[in-house]
């Protein structure tokens, strides 16, 4: 019999103001030093300012903010026959709301705002509208959206074994890890859409080259 003990699942208290469950999250991730009471200033104030881009309910955009972030599918090392292959699997709900989070606020304290709310807010904004200023998709917007390219994921230490061969792939990502298929992968470049199906399903699409490299 295993004596492994199952450690009991905490339940989340909703904040007060929004009755979500994602905020005290996103809260925790972003306090530093035990000062919450900061850091849910700083959330509520970069929730409060969606208002002045959009007519939607603020708690609605910072919901469909962290839908679009929420990764999909991950790579995971499988062994079989003796050698080990990276297979795509699917993320569970739970570590795609955390991986989320980590990397809005991640990708938020990169910014050049001088406020941690601003930097949460335009997170948050480019998470869901985007952004009219095309230079920002060279930077910190790169992943915003789909993701076209052989990887939309990450590869663990930049090697995969493919039909039996070890490949080496670039290290992008703190010169441990595969990420996205590099920095000069299909994503960089700007397309423009030029045929699609069904609006609804969109099950085909064709694109073309834009510009390259930008």
């Amino acid at each position: 019999m295993s004596r492994k003990k199952t450690q009991p699942k905490k339940n989340v208290t909703p904040d007060p103001k929004f009755k979500s469950t994602i905020i005290p999250k996103l809260i925790n991730n972003i306090m530093y030093d035990g000062k919450r009471g900061v850091a849910a200033k700083i959330v509520y104030e970069a929730i409060e300012k969606i208002k002045t881009k959009t007519k939607d309910e603020p708690i609605n955009i910072f919901n469909e903010a962290i839908n679009n972030i929420k990764p999909t599918v991950e790579v995971r090392s499988r062994r079989v026959g003796g050698a080990t292959y990276q297979v795509p699997v699917e993320v569970k709900s739970k570590r795609a709301q955390a991986l989320a989070i980590r990397w809005l606020v991640e990708s938020a304290r990169k910014r050049k705002d001088k406020h941690m709310s601003d930097k949460i807010f335009n997170e948050l904004y480019d998470a869901t509208i985007g952004s009219d200023h095309l230079p920002y998709y060279a930077k910190e917007m790169r992943y915003h959206g789909g993701i076209i390219g052989p990887v939309a994921n990450r590869i663990g230490g930049g090697r995969v074994r493919i039909g039996g061969m070890m490949h080496e792939l670039e290290r992008n990502q703190d010169r441990k890890h595969s990420l996205h298929s590099g920095r000069n992968s299909t994503h960089y470049q700007i397309w423009r859409l030029a045929e699609h199906g069904a609006l609804v399903l969109c099950e085909t699409v064709r694109i073309t080259h834009f510009m390259a490299n930008t």
